[in-house]
């Protein structure tokens, strides 16, 4: 992630920052949070009027690429964030767990868990970018960390809950070995002759539905 701070066409106010993500080639500006429409240039005008402080991804770089230099400011590198940024990353995602019937399960850097339904079918597996502000959904479908934290509503369900539901789901090797008292080169050996295939792949310890592998010791 590279940072850059914005400044106004005079050199003598911070306007906001530009956070550069690399790897996803996405770009976020966040606007100070105190300053004012007539100090920032008229494109970005319309989002202080507004109360948002945090512009999606798809106008920051269209906004980088060319309206930066059209409305005259001066961009410079900065090594630290300014210390209003602070409270803004408390309200950033840090999980979305699709559930049932286009809801999420969210949580948030300060704590905060809720869930939120969506009133639209999106389809892709959802990523969490930009440090935490997108919910990605691919095709140019997202939903902003702040609009979420704003929306979500008490959880019926806790972080503490989802983990005993993907532990009781999930099970790798060794730990199922362990459960069994049997060989790991025994579990492998029957997992290949059943084809089953892992639900998701870490490397040399792979996770396995629960229900499958037990199945096979069933046999």
């Amino acid at each position: 992630m590279n940072l850059f701070e914005i400044q106004s066409g005079s050199g003598d106010r911070e306007t906001g920052l530009i956070y550069f993500y690399e790897k996803s080639d996405t770009c976020i500006i966040e606007l100070a949070p105190d300053v004012r429409q007539e100090e920032v240039p008229a494109s970005l005008a319309g989002f202080v009027e507004r109360g948002i402080r945090t512009l999606d991804p798809v106008f920051s770089k269209k906004y980088v690429e060319g309206g930066l230099a059209t409305d005259g400011c001066s961009v410079s590198a900065l090594a630290k964030e300014p210390s209003w940024m602070e409270e803004r990353k408390a309200r950033w995602l840090t999980v979305a767990v699709p559930l049932a019937d286009g809801a999420f399960y969210l949580s948030f850097r300060d704590g905060k868990e809720g869930t939120f339904h969506l009133n639209q079918t999106l389809n892709g597996t959802p990523q969490i970018l930009s440090g935490g502000r997108v919910l990605d959904f691919g095709y140019g479908a997202f939903l902003m960390s702040e609009t979420l934290y704003a929306a979500a509503h008490e959880p019926g369900i806790r972080s503490r809950d989802l983990e005993a539901v993907m532990k009781g789901l999930l099970v790798d090797v060794p730990d199922f070995c362990a459960e069994l008292a049997v060989s790991r080169q025994y579990v492998n050996r029957r997992i290949s002759e059943e084809g089953v295939e892992p639900f998701r792949k870490c490397g040399g310890n792979n996770l396995y539905l629960r229900q499958q592998v037990n199945f096979l010791f069933d046999m």
